[in-house]
């Protein structure tokens, strides 16, 4: 999904994912279409975002198991799954164009017997200053979010999480 506003420049994508690469040359074609027909010169908002659906395989599996930042507290309910949700700025974007990225996890509950979590990652821009509507400032902010967001997605799960999800070291 694109978003094009006065106040937005904006890329989220939903599963099943393919590589960041494969989505530029549509969101290069509809950027210039966007460009063409408004004349628009700025914008106050840059964002990317990816929303996971995690179905963990049973309700015993723990969320700890597969998420390095799920917490644990002593004195309290441990195991199974309880209500729960959690947002942290992982990075702060550096460049020409600023911005942050968090990470959330959220736990939904239970389809069937199977715990369900949605993992987040927002990379935004601050408000202000506006940012000029030019196609190579908006791409370059859109790979260093892009490369933040996989970093923060390998750090915040475990091995076994990586082996779940199918997530693989690239050479």
């Amino acid at each position: 999904l694109i978003q094009f506003s006065k106040e937005l420049c904006a890329f989220n994508a939903l599963a099943p994912y393919t590589h960041f690469e494969d989505y530029i040359p549509a969101i290069q074609n509809l950027f210039a279409n966007y460009s063409s027909e408004t004349k628009a010169k700025e914008t106050l908002f840059l964002g990317q975002r990816y929303i996971n659906k995690v179905v963990l395989p049973s309700e015993s599996d723990l969320a700890a198991d597969f998420f390095c930042f799920y917490p644990k507290f002593s004195g309290f309910k441990t195991g199974g799954h309880q209500a729960f949700s959690l947002s942290i700025e992982i990075d702060v974007l550096s460049g020409e164009t600023q911005g942050q990225v968090i990470l959330s996890l959220v736990y939904k509950g239970l389809e069937n017997t199977q715990p369900v979590y949605i993992l987040d990652f927002y990379a935004r821009t601050p408000k202000t200053p506006s940012i000029p509507f030019e196609w190579e400032r908006v791409l370059a902010w859109q790979k260093n979010a892009h490369v933040s967001i996989e970093k923060a997605f390998d750090s915040s799960l475990t091995e076994k999480g990586k082996l779940f999800l199918g997530r693989k070291e690239e050479n």
